[in-house]
This record gives structure tokens, C-alpha cells and sequence, in this order.
């Protein structure tokens, strides 16, 4: 039975770009955590998949993608471990979160950060911070084709349940929700299980907790432009996760292949971009 109560879970909260899953992947190389992949949580759950074959392993994904110049998150990734978001997740997650392994999940918005701290709210949460000059320098070519924003789940669970003689802005704190006509309380209420009310608190805990950095990392992205300043972070970030492995050799090699390897994608990236508007203005 999987153990949602589990303190073993991390989830990294970044913008797309941002250099999370570098950092999810320098966490899986300890031995004691998994990288985002069921086939490789196999391999070391039966003890042939160690700290300097996990090393290798990366090597070797980072410079195949540097040949093709492409970046496909070197094949790990949620759905490589947890499987098909429609889907009963894999066998091993049942394993993994009874286990002492940490294990990792990406939320790119902060509502499925929000739902996933419901599901599993021991869980603990790496958080990207001061991005736009990393995405700038080392993802640019993902500016050119930004995502369309999120709406809130607030705002849609508002939108869905809302009639015409209700506020067209929904309430975003318990203060605001109170000032609410009392009719508009009682539709919540009885009609659909206090929809407004849950989620107005679930934003307020989770809110709470990443203002408090309670159970909550902060990572600068700035310091991914000094690789000594990096490395050092990744050292504190294995304190703060309990991870008596830290290899700093292998660290500082698996940045500055990954750093590379980025920099080569990106430039080719932004060469065909010229290209293709060249061709349109012709």
C-alpha cells in the first residue's frame, strides 16, 4: 500500500527551463535516492545500480543529447517513475515510499503543486527561485514559445459553481470569504461541500509553509552560473535531505557536462530560430 504520509517525497517547484531536474538528478545520485526512472529504481532496488554507475549513466545521456542537440530531459522524468498521470501509479512507488529512499516528482505550476501537497502532504519541497536569468542565458529558445497561464483553481472552481447573482471575483482569503452574503455561504456549504472554502485554505497552508520553509529548500538559480557556488549548494542540499554521500568530484563533473551540453543545444536552438524567421522574411 503506498504510504502517502511519507517525508521521503520531494517535489521540485521551478518554471520549465530552470534547471530543475539537474538538481533532481545530482539528489538521485546518492545512494541513498532514486533518479526518475522505474527501470533504474529496479536496477538499484535489486543492489546493481550504484552512485558511480548512476554517474556513468548520466555521462552518457548528457553527451548522446549534446550530439543530437537536443535536450529531452535525458529520459527521466514523473511519468518515467510514477507513470501515465491517468494511470494507478507503478508498483515500485508503493516500495519507494515505504522505504528510506527519496524520491522525486516536478510541479511546474503552483496548482499542481497545490494538489500534490494534498495528496502527500509530508512531502518536501525543493523551490526554484530568481530563474529568469538562468532560462535567459542557457534556455532561451524556450522564451520564444512562452506557455499560456495557468488560471487558478480558485478561479475555476469559482467559475464552475458561480451563478449570475454572485461577485464575478472569487474571495482569496477566509477574511474574504466571510464577507460573503450568507446565501453564497450555504450554496458552498450544502450544495457543493464547502468547493470554495477547501481550497481557499489549502492555498493558506501551502502558502504558509513556503513562506516559513517549512520543509521547503530554497535554491537560487543564479548560483548555477558559478559551478564551485553550485556545487557547494548541492552539498548543503544533501545536508538538508539527511544524504551522507556527497561526492563532490562527481558533482562538479555532471555540472559542467550538463552546463555544456545546455549551451551547445541552446546556440543551435537560437541558429535555426534565425534561420527559419530569414526564411520567412524572404
Amino acid at each position: 500500500m503506498i504510504n502517502y504520509f511519507t517525508d521521503n517525497l520531494l517535489f521540485a517547484y521551478y518554471p520549465q527551463g530552470a534547471g530543475g531536474k539537474f538538481l533532481l538528478n545530482c539528489i538521485g545520485l546518492s545512494d541513498h535516492s532514486v533518479l526518475q526512472s522505474r527501470a533504474l529504481v529496479v536496477k538499484q532496488l535489486e543492489n546493481n545500480f550504484n552512485q558511480d554507475q548512476k554517474f556513468n549513466w548520466l555521462l552518457e545521456k548528457i553527451k548522446y543529447a549534446k550530439k543530437r542537440k537536443h535536450w529531452n530531459d535525458l529520459d527521466l522524468g514523473c511519468t518515467e517513475l510514477f507513470g501515465q498521470e491517468d494511470q494507478p501509479y507503478y508498483p515500485e512507488i508503493d516500495i519507494l515510499s515505504n522505504s528510506h529512499l527519496i524520491f522525486s516528482k516536478v510541479a511546474h505550476s503552483y496548482n499542481v503543486l497545490l494538489d500534490a501537497t494534498n495528496t502527500w502532504p509530508n512531502a518536501k519541497i525543493l523551490q526554484l527561485e530568481n530563474c529568469h536569468n538562468f532560462i535567459s542565458a542557457y534556455r532561451s529558445h524556450t522564451l520564444s514559445n512562452p506557455a499560456a497561464p495557468e488560471p487558478d483553481i480558485l478561479s475555476l472552481v469559482w467559475k464552475n459553481i458561480r451563478d449570475q447573482s454572485w461577485p464575478v471575483n472569487h474571495p482569496t482569503t477566509l477574511e474574504e470569504y466571510n464577507q460573503l452574503d450568507i446565501k453564497i455561504r450555504n450554496e458552498d456549504q450544502y450544495m457543493h461541500n464547502h468547493s470554495i472554502l477547501q481550497e481557499i485554505i489549502k492555498c493558506k497552508q501551502l502558502n504558509y509553509r513556503l513562506l516559513q520553509n517549512i520543509n521547503v529548500i530554497k535554491w537560487d538559480c543564479d548560483w548555477f552560473f558559478d559551478c564551485d557556488v553550485c556545487v557547494d549548494q548541492l552539498s548543503t542540499v544533501y545536508q538538508k535531505l539527511c544524504l551522507p554521500d556527497f561526492d563532490r568530484k562527481k558533482i562538479k563533473a555532471y555540472f559542467l557536462a550538463w552546463i555544456d551540453c545546455l549551451d551547445t543545444i541552446d546556440k543551435d536552438q537560437k541558429k535555426n530560430l534565425r534561420s527559419n524567421k530569414s526564411q520567412m522574411g524572404r
